[in-house]
């Protein structure tokens, strides 16, 4: 194995880490009878091994822009569907809100403990999410939501 800084000190050539990277897996796997003989046929692109080095660092190089490019795009797209998951999570709080006012407005023997029971679960699903930014947990409390309303709704439309 050679170190970065032997092999700058032999060549004179300072490398980025994905070019030192693809010089040292070429040390390492070729046959070469001592680092010195490595680096002055690196210096000297023998049998194209400076060439072949620096076509694997770009590679490597472009490879990682790429990737992080993707994952740029996921993130963003993901804290877009994070932001829009919170709005439609306050927009059905708002309406749990509406709809406990009508509850409470009904007599006690009048409204089934089930409604009261699925409001006060909404309610506390809704309070979990707010303190919780994971996307996945918003989109599951959002399905949750949304079951709950449509239930209580079709029950509070009986009433």
């Amino acid at each position: 194995m050679m170190m970065q800084s032997e092999f700058e000190i032999l060549t004179g050539i300072y490398l980025d880490v994905p070019a030192y990277e693809a010089a040292e897996h070429e040390y390492n796997t070729g046959n070469y009878a001592s680092k010195a003989e490595f680096c002055d046929c690196f210096k000297a692109d023998e049998d194209g091994l400076a060439t072949k080095i620096q076509t694997a660092a770009n590679k490597r190089w472009f490879g990682l822009t790429d990737q992080r490019d993707r994952l740029t795009a996921e993130n963003d797209r993901l804290q877009k569907e994070n932001e829009n998951l919170s709005i439609e999570i306050m927009k059905l709080g708002e309406h749990v809100d509406e709809l406990q006012k009508k509850i409470d407005a009904m007599p006690e023997q009048g409204v089934p403990k089930r409604i009261m029971m699925l409001a006060t679960m909404m309610q506390a699903l809704i309070a979990a999410a707010m303190d919780d930014n994971k996307a996945e947990t918003i989109l599951h409390q959002v399905w949750a939501y949304q079951y709950l309303l449509d239930e209580l709704h079709e029950e509070l439309k009986d009433k």
